[in-house]
């Protein structure tokens, strides 16, 4: 889970031109994010853009989606 800090710094970063990713709890997918909403991360996976409530998404360093691509994507 995030941290209201958390999100603040990462939303910097990623406003200042940062690749940052993160990983969505629920789903255990790896996105970039490419912007940020009011709780909400904009995130870049598998080719599609998809908002991810920011409270269910922890910052990671690369890329893991050991599932492949979701069917729903």
């Amino acid at each position: 889970m995030m941290r209201s800090e958390e999100f603040n710094s990462l939303c910097r970063e990623v406003g200042a031109g940062k690749e940052r990713l993160v990983q969505n709890l629920d789903s255990m997918y790896t996105g970039k994010v490419v912007a940020c909403g009011e709780d909400q991360l904009i995130v870049e996976a598998f080719g599609h853009r998809i908002e991810w409530s920011a409270e269910r998404c922890r910052p990671v360093e690369r890329t893991v989606n050991p599932l492949g691509p979701p069917t729903n994507a």
